[in-house]
């Protein structure tokens, strides 16, 4: 009878470490995603601008926020359309700028060349 409980008992180790092993890698992963989000995408060589999304496949009425660690715009300005926007696209991204608050503004997309790999600069000046 004791051979048979000794089994009995390896048998509960062995799946027990074999269900905590994954699980544990999952949550380290589940872990390290969340940290890889919490990530500025700000970069200290554009003067600290975050663009979101930074990267990825654009299409027509995508929304790309642009935020700046300055305000860029007086406060009449949030919310009215019609304004230029700050940044160029190449190739020519269509679409309209909205202030949101002086530091922030949203670019939707109307048109985008397909296939194309976009990369934005903001306008001299």
């Amino acid at each position: 009878m004791k051979p048979r409980l000794s089994t009995v008992i390896l048998f509960f180790v062995i799946c027990g470490v074999a269900f905590a092993l994954p699980a544990r890698a999952l949550a380290r992963a589940s872990a390290d995603q969340q940290e890889e989000e919490e990530v500025s995408n700000a970069k200290p060589d554009a003067g600290g601008i975050a663009i979101d999304p930074s990267s990825g496949k654009i299409g027509e009425g995508d929304a790309i926020t642009i935020t700046f660690p300055v305000a860029m715009v007086a406060a009449d300005l949030i919310d009215v359309g019609n304004q230029p926007s700050p940044f160029v696209s190449e190739p020519k991204l269509d679409g309209t700028f909205l202030w949101k608050s002086q530091t922030e503004g949203v670019f939707t997309v109307s048109g985008v060349v397909a296939g194309a790999h976009h990369r934005l600069n903001l306008v001299p000046g």
